[in-house]
């Protein structure tokens, strides 16, 4: 539907995409910067809503739905999109899809997929070639439906090199910040599935699981508090024991 070149400054508010096969794409013609784009909804797109190549872009309040086999594609970009929901559809392989991209956070984005999800990830990324590594945060993401072959977060080396650094290639860091915790189905994968050793990061603000039930309880009741038990234990005080001082008198 739209396509962008070598473009300085773009931004796009308020606005309703539907159909194409993408909603937002970028010509492979040089960087464009900066791209901004808020409260705008994106709907029966074919292939992806918004695919980003070699861009800086920024994004908020979005609404995604009907896609293809994903709904976000960044190829050697950096992108920030924060409170994105996202309508999950039956097609999907990999929601998010950030190919070599120098950074990326995604904040607040809620993946609501209804009794399948996708066949492979939510959010999947390769290492940056050439000059560093990927920064990768997630904050506050939810979604929890898959299969056996389905990871929340699955973290590629791109296959070069078996996953093993080179000159070329820097080791990837990775933030994970209270996201797909609350729920997840227990046929998946797994929460984070790393492919090579040349990944690192944290996984934090996981909640902790309330404590166990106690091993063992007794409901007999002690003897004084027995109904018709009339017989009860005075403890005496020990004549060694000094008293407690007694209570200040109200002057008159």
């Amino acid at each position: 539907m739209i396509g962008l070149g070598s473009v300085v400054g773009f931004s796009l508010d308020d606005t309703r995409i539907w159909f194409g096969a993408q909603g937002l794409s970028s010509h492979h013609l040089g960087a464009n910067c900066p791209v901004e784009l808020t409260a705008s909804e994106f709907n029966n797109q074919t292939d992806c809503a918004i695919y980003s190549w070699f861009q800086m872009s920024r994004g908020d309040n979005l609404r995604m739905g009907r896609f293809g086999r994903s709904v976000f594609k960044a190829l050697r970009s950096g992108v920030t999109y924060r409170n994105v929901f996202v309508a999950g559809v039956e097609t999907a392989v990999s929601v998010v899809k950030l190919f070599e991209c120098v950074y990326a956070q995604l904040d607040n984005w809620n993946f609501d997929f209804e009794g399948k999800g996708p066949s492979y990830s939510y959010v999947w990324a390769s290492l940056k070639d050439d000059v560093g590594g990927t920064q990768l945060a997630i904050r506050d993401c939810v979604g929890g439906h898959g299969s056996a072959r389905t990871a929340a977060v699955r973290l590629g080396s791109h296959e070069r090199g078996a996953g093993l650094n080179d000159s070329r290639r820097r080791s990837g860091w990775c933030t994970i910040e209270r996201s797909f915790h609350t729920y997840l189905d227990p046929g998946m994968q797994a929460v984070v599935a790393v492919d090579g050793p040349v990944w690192r990061g944290l996984y934090g603000g996981v909640q902790r699981p309330p404590p166990p039930p106690p091993r063992w309880s007794s409901t007999r009741l002690p003897r004084a508090h027995r109904p018709g038990s009339a017989r009860t234990r005075c403890r005496r005080r020990d004549p060694r024991r000094p008293c407690s001082p007694p209570a200040p008198t109200i002057p008159s």
